[in-house]
């Protein structure tokens, strides 16, 4: 592609192998909106919008009238606030609003260690397929050696980023039977509901397609173990690929969400289980954003904050883990409880209930003594927290 883009219609900066890409990917499908994709690796990405973003990341949306917006949750966001989309990811009743936003930061940054270790761990299997992948989104067009050389570096960094997450031989194991145990409960929610609130997709299911789909999917390794373990969750994941979904192998055929804000028994237990990993690792991450704050010195509000400032650790299943300490996972946090507070008191009590009964409670009172924004497309330290 050269410099120049079509005019009227937004354009998505991402790549196939790119996780958060997949999350922004699927909702502009499922809400119909038209837009071209477009590699990070061509020249107007590059000169035009890197500088504008201050990083090279995706995914980022250009609009048809030039507005910029990096972050796949922001993407969203920038539809539902404009009133484009199609049928909201926002569910309007408090507990199904909650669970929304939970299985959001549950995708966006509970299921990082099982997409990084199923695709950096597995090289034999999956490196020629994802080296391909890189090659075309970071140099599209250049001469075979300098993609694959690009390819090469974008890998070597990342399979350095899965040691950061908590990938390592000690935790491989328990990785694994977590990941495992997952594609179990998927497999029989999906036996049932075509997403995971109901008839339609909401930020519950784009939180995980972001890691089910990109890597967990598409990998060649990873992707033979979801089709031969969980066929059901594969289709989710092409459903979630498709603007229309087709029905008859599902017995709801529903198109809204359940009725009554009910959160059906399979989804609890799905709750249940992304809870056993999601609060420990969460408390940990706000008491490390703490203690590091205790260490600056009078670190102003708008200050950038690294996407990772340090290894905060948590033990799952009896085996400790060191994860990077992401102040991104608190933002969502804060999103989950900021949605809770501005409920009605009845509404509130309701949440509060089904988040005691599948393990979730403790996500509502976790605080960290300065709150996370974002401000020119990054994280930023916010004002003391209420």
């Amino acid at each position: 592609m050269t410099g120049r883009r079509p005019t009227g219609v937004h354009t998505l900066y991402g790549m196939r192998a790119s996780l958060y890409t997949g999350k922004a990917r699927a909702y502009l499908i499922k809400q119909n909106i038209e837009y071209l994709e477009v590699v990070p690796g061509t020249p107007r990405f590059i000169k035009q919008i890197v500088p504008k973003i201050g990083r090279m990341m995706i995914p980022t949306l250009e609009t048809p009238d030039g507005e910029i917006i990096q972050d796949s949750t922001e993407i969203i966001d920038h539809f539902e606030k404009k009133g484009l989309a199609r049928e909201s990811a926002y569910p309007t009743t408090p507990r199904q609003l909650a669970v929304a936003h939970v299985l959001e930061i549950y995708g966006s940054e509970g299921l990082l260690r099982p997409a990084m270790h199923y695709r950096w761990n597995f090289p034999e299997i999956n490196d020629a397929f994802i080296e391909r992948n890189f090659a075309d989104g970071l140099r599209p067009g250049a001469p075979e050696e300098e993609a694959l050389a690009a390819a090469q570096h974008g890998m070597d960094r990342m399979r350095l980023a899965a040691s950061a997450f908590g990938v390592s031989p000690e935790t491989v194991p328990v990785v694994e039977s977590a990941y495992l145990e997952l594609l179990d409960l998927l497999q029989a929610h999906f036996s049932a509901a075509p997403y995971l609130l109901g008839g339609r997709p909401s930020l519950a299911d784009y939180g995980l397609i972001a890691p089910l789909y990109a890597h967990l999917s598409r990998d060649p390794h990873p992707s033979t173990l979801m089709k031969q373990r969980a066929h059901r969750v594969f289709r989710w994941t092409e459903r979630m690929n498709s603007r229309n979904a087709e029905r008859g192998s599902i017995s709801d055929d529903s198109t809204d969400f359940f009725e009554n804000d009910g959160i059906p028994d399979s989804l609890k237990a799905i709750l249940r289980h992304a809870a056993e990993e999601l609060v420990p690792e969460t408390e940990s991450t706000a008491r490390f954003l703490d203690e590091w704050l205790e260490s600056q010195d009078g670190v102003e509000a708008g200050a950038v904050l690294e996407r990772g400032l340090g290894l905060c650790h948590f033990e799952l299943r009896g085996t400790r883990i060191d994860a990077l300490a992401q102040p991104y996972r608190i933002l969502l946090l804060q999103r989950l409880q900021d949605a809770c507070n501005s409920m009605p008191a009845d509404s509130r009590r309701s949440v509060a209930d089904l988040f005691e009964e599948v393990g979730l409670a403790p996500l509502l009172e976790i605080r960290t003594r300065r709150r996370v924004e974002r401000a020119n497309h990054r994280e930023v330290l916010g004002a003391p927290a209420a």
